[in-house]
């Protein structure tokens, strides 16, 4: 390995987690333009594979020497800090930029289960309205928290299923 892990993750992070903010941007801002709505749906399925290719090609560059634990931990790295970058943008965006963004989402969901009533809206509504009301809503630092562990617990899992297919891939090779 001619650098550390750690090192090469933080650098594939940094393009994940511009990845990753592109997809939060764009789920926020496809109420406006709906091409992005399609842009962020097919750049959250794709992440998986994202994901897949960046430790198999760290893996590659290790001549496929690389044991188990340092692929999981490559992956497990590489999730935590691109979250880091994502969660960074999430809080920014949030605090700073668009400080409703929160409420407006709830207000609009309020409207659209009140023109489409089913037999649970009516519960739905005023529990959503008890929660805009009481001021209950999470703040931008707990979406971008939640955000982070709930990437980096993803990551996690993807990664350890991938350092698992690439041993027993190079078992058999052997």
């Amino acid at each position: 390995m001619v650098e550390s892990f750690n090192r090469r993750a933080a650098n594939d992070g940094l393009f994940l987690g511009i990845y990753l903010s592109v997809i939060f941007l764009a789920s926020i801002f496809s109420a406006k333009m709906l091409v992005l709505a399609h842009i962020g749906l097919l750049m959250l399925l794709a992440l998986p594979f994202v994901g897949i290719w960046a430790i198999v090609r760290f893996h590659r560059n290790c001549q496929g020497m690389a044991p188990l634990s340092v692929l999981w931990m490559y992956g497990i790295l590489l999730f935590l800090y691109a979250s880091l970058i994502c969660a960074i943008v999430v809080y920014v965006y949030m605090q700073y930029i668009d400080t409703d963004l929160i409420t407006n989402q709830i207000n609009e969901t309020i409207e659209a289960a009140e023109k489409a009533p089913t037999a649970f809206s009516n519960d739905f509504i005023a529990q959503l309205k008890q929660l805009r009301d009481s001021h209950m809503l999470p703040s931008p630092i707990q979406i971008a928290m939640a955000m982070l562990w709930a990437t980096s617990f993803f990551g996690s899992v993807l990664s350890l299923l991938t350092a698992i297919a690439l041993s027993i891939f190079k078992k058999r090779k052997h």
